[in-house]
């Protein structure tokens, strides 16, 4: 037969592969093994059909067990528990997480949309790119749409809403084994609902008399569909979600300082060069970056943890020191991420969004909109302070999420969330807040690393 046979027990054994398992398991399922049926014993299991085949795949009997084992767990082991949720419950609290009427939420998803609101996650922010994608017409019925919550193309969106609802609850089971069906079959009237809707958006944009080819128009309703459908999703994730905590006072340690107060002046350097914005509007971010730097010399007077910056612009053009103000509204900032970047938080938003809702947290704080307004000169509007904060906000969270996250992980290899959490809460955050000598030297570490990756790193990377 070409390999050992061991089909009796004890006998020398081989490491099974993945191919060995699916055969194994496709016998199984074949027999319909029964959850209270056990491997046959001696000479019975020799001469049965299982241990025929145990021979001809060069298994022992404690490999064919451990299969069978987990063949049972897999096929038998949701199939005694009980889902304690039925669907008019269900239905309740997947309505009660929209905390508004789906009219509302329609006109919130397309706000947020057109905004590009990061507090929708990095999904979301990618998606209001699409959209200016799409012809000018386009994006101007949605802004249309946005400030008329009784349009009818509102109230389509509304109605897809109302079906995710719907269907979710209608299709939970009574039983966990039967949630992977219940998804699927959850998905299919989804599908259908869609080509339903949009069906029915491409007439309702001819009747409008929008400047749309068919296609575009059709298009269009796919893209509104799939973009209300992730805002649903997501807000029904949320309502068990921890919210973003602001923390009163600054958290940072010695050895922090010197990087958070490096990366203030680069975000002020990035701001003075404004590279992403419009050249009609660079001008307010250049004289929000000129308002809040300072000397060399004042620096040094002051204090400031400047080492870094000297090192630094040997190397890169970026050469800017932070005013105390602006440097103290950073290091609250910073704050704000060490206290959100744990166990609790990182497994709640395990779905990779957990620098987006501390950003956009970040964003919606009314004491550190405060903060910041006491950083602009009295002649910027609201609106003006709002673009400026965000993108400064934007750039320090890009950072965030490169060298510190990088630093992280290159100290802890697994990349499991655990491990994550783990690192960012026990490196990051007790590095930089105990005084505890072992907690000395992690910190001393850590942000020595970091320290390196901000030399090496380029002026326009993050």
């Amino acid at each position: 037969m070409g390999r050992d046979s061991p089909s009796r027990e004890g006998a020398k054994r081989r490491r099974i592969n993945d191919d060995d398992r699916a055969q194994l398991h496709d016998f199984f399922a074949s027999k319909d093994w029964a959850l209270n049926t056990n491997l046959p014993r001696g000479n019975v299991y020799t001469n049965s059909e299982i241990g025929t085949l145990a021979t001809d795949l060069g298994l022992s009997r404690d490999q064919v067990r451990t299969q069978l084992a987990n063949y049972k767990e897999s096929r038998y082991g949701n199939s005694q528990i009980e889902l304690l949720v039925n669907a008019d419950e269900l239905d309740e609290d997947l309505r009660s997480s929209l905390a508004m009427e789906t009219s509302e939420f329609v006109i919130k998803t397309l706000k947020q949309l057109l905004d590009g609101d990061v507090s929708g996650g990095r999904d979301f922010c990618n998606m209001a790119k699409v959209l200016d994608a799409f012809p000018a017409a386009a994006r101007s019925f949605v802004e249309m749409l946005s400030r008329s919550s009784d349009h009818p193309g509102v109230n389509l969106l509304g109605e897809a809403v109302e079906n995710f609802i719907d269907s979710a609850a209608l299709m939970i089971p009574k039983k966990a084994s039967g949630l992977s069906n219940a998804e699927v079959d959850f998905q299919r009237a989804i599908l259908e609902h869609k080509g339903s809707i949009v069906s029915r958006w491409i007439d309702l944009v001819n009747s409008d008399g929008v400047d749309l080819e068919r296609d575009k128009a059709g298009r269009l309703g796919q893209f509104l569909f799939n973009t209300t459908y992730q805002a649903w999703v997501r807000a029904s994730a949320s309502a068990e979600r921890p919210p973003v905590q602001i923390p009163g006072k600054v958290k940072l340690g010695k050895y922090a300082r010197p990087v958070i107060y490096y990366v203030a002046g680069w975000t002020l350097y990035s701001a003075s060069r404004a590279l992403t914005i419009s050249v009609q509007e660079r001008e307010k971010f250049s004289q929000f970056a000129q308002r809040n730097n300072t000397t060399k010399e004042d620096a040094e007077k002051d204090n400031f943890p400047i080492d870094l910056v000297e090192k630094r612009s040997a190397r890169r053009a970026a050469k800017i020191y932070a005013s105390k103000a602006y440097y103290n509204f950073i290091c609250l900032v910073e704050s704000v991420y060490l206290t959100n970047l744990n166990i609790k938080m990182i497994r709640a938003y395990a779905d990779g969004d957990i620098m987006d809702v501390i950003l956009g947290g970040v964003l919606k704080n009314k004491h550190l909109e405060s903060k910041f307004r006491s950083l602009c000169a009295g002649d910027v509007g609201t609106k003006e302070q709002q673009q400026i904060l965000k993108y400064l906000m934007e750039r320090y969270a890009n950072m965030r999420g490169t060298f510190f996250v990088k630093c992280i992980k290159s100290n802890n290899p697994k990349s499991s969330v655990d491990t994550l959490a783990e690192a960012t809460r026990n490196k990051v955050s007790n590095a930089v807040i105990t005084a505890k000598a072992v907690a000395k030297a992690t910190a001393a570490s850590l942000w020595t690393d970091a320290a390196d990756n901000v030399l090496e790193a380029t002026d326009d990377s993050w």
